[in-house]
């Protein structure tokens, strides 16, 4: 196969949607560091944040169909098994290999991309463990992503709170005027 060979085929393999087991024998195949690099960048693409979302989830086995995996690079081997044991394995590749998540890119949707964000890592949560972090851990990058979006959107949160004050000043005052015309109108009928 070689290295020429396992870079058309990861180049043919970026789409796949159904092929599960890739087996060949890696002892004989001739593959160097370079090969593998191309499966690894195939499993993961870690060059952006969308790379790594539209990288092949599906591949499951590369090389041995077994569960002794010692030919196959480390990194490869962590992928692979990803893939298997996780339904929300892209969510989990792009929080593992981008710890710091940039969200400048979605200010220009304003505050309507927040609840996104938040049921986002609410799915992500069962990626906790396979990212070998504690829920604080992946709670603290959470709350750190939120706080990017409010900052870089200060000026809409500061006047969505600033509506939202004045807003409920309104509802009291007309509240409190209707009371005061309720009480008024008894007090005429009293009379």
């Amino acid at each position: 196969m070689g290295d020429d060979g396992v870079k058309a085929l990861a180049v043919g393999l970026v789409d796949n949607k159904s092929l599960m087991k890739l087996v060949f024998d890696p002892n004989t195949s001739d593959i160097t560091a370079t090969g593998w690099s191309a499966f690894s960048r195939l499993l993961c693409d870690i060059s952006s944040i969308n790379s790594t979302h539209r990288s092949n989830h599906t591949l499951q086995v590369i090389g041995e169909d077994c569960e002794d995996l010692t030919s196959t690079p480390h990194d490869i081997s962590y992928y692979l098994k990803m893939n298997k044991s996780n339904r929300q394995v892209a969510r989990c590749k792009v929080l593992l290999n981008h710890r710091d998540l940039d969200i400048g890119a979605f200010f220009i949707y304003d505050l309507k991309l927040l609840p996104a964000a938040v049921t986002w890592f609410r799915a992500a949560e069962d990626c906790s463990f396979l990212l070998l972090q504690s829920f604080r851990e992946f709670g603290i990058r959470e709350l750190s992503t939120y706080f990017k979006f409010v900052q870089g959107n200060a000026a809409l949160v500061a006047d969505a709170q600033r509506d939202y004050m004045l807003s409920s000043i309104m509802k009291k005052r007309k509240s409190e005027e209707e009371a005061s015309i309720m009480k008024r109108a008894k007090h005429l009928q009293t009379i």
